[in-house]
């Protein structure tokens, strides 16, 4: 199988955007994170996937030798609790879903690419008209991207 670039996209948002709606829990989120020494970017790669031992791990390497395991796992089930709780609070007030991902443009991107690192981004956004819904079964979205 060849290599080459595969087309990808989010519908971004800003952080002021859900402290505005969300202040409360988006400061627990940050709070959560901030207690275990991570990064944004290595909270995202986990949630992304939803992959515990990768936030595990993340963990693990800063904080290697001034915990155990117990501690390692509290913290893991704190920053899941604290996301958990903005996201349905930030679906309960806009009618959006709410996800995070992290995009790595130097290494796995293109110079031109409009992420790099960690964002949020919604769900829920684009509705069909009346003819698209109709007619959706006959209907797919078709990525790519250009070279040159």
């Amino acid at each position: 199988m060849g290599m080459g670039y595969g087309a990808g996209y989010a519908d971004v948002v800003e952080e002021s955007f859900i402290k505005k709606h969300n202040p409360s829990e988006f400061k627990a989120f940050m709070a959560a994170i901030e207690r275990a020494h991570i990064s944004l970017d290595e909270a995202a790669k986990a949630i992304e996937y939803d992959d515990q031992d990768l936030l595990c791990e993340s963990i693990q390497n800063v904080w290697e030798g001034k915990s155990n395991e117990k501690e390692i796992k509290g913290l893991i089930k704190e920053i899941d609790k604290a996301w958990t709780s903005l996201r349905r609070s930030f679906n309960r007030k806009t009618g959006l879903s709410l996800d995070m991902g992290f995009h790595d443009k130097d290494n796995e991107g293109d110079r031109y690419d409009d992420i790099n690192g960690y964002y949020f981004c919604v769900g829920n956004v684009w509705i069909r008209t009346r003819p698209g819904q109709k007619y959706a079964r006959n209907i797919s979205r078709k990525m790519f991207v250009t070279y040159g």
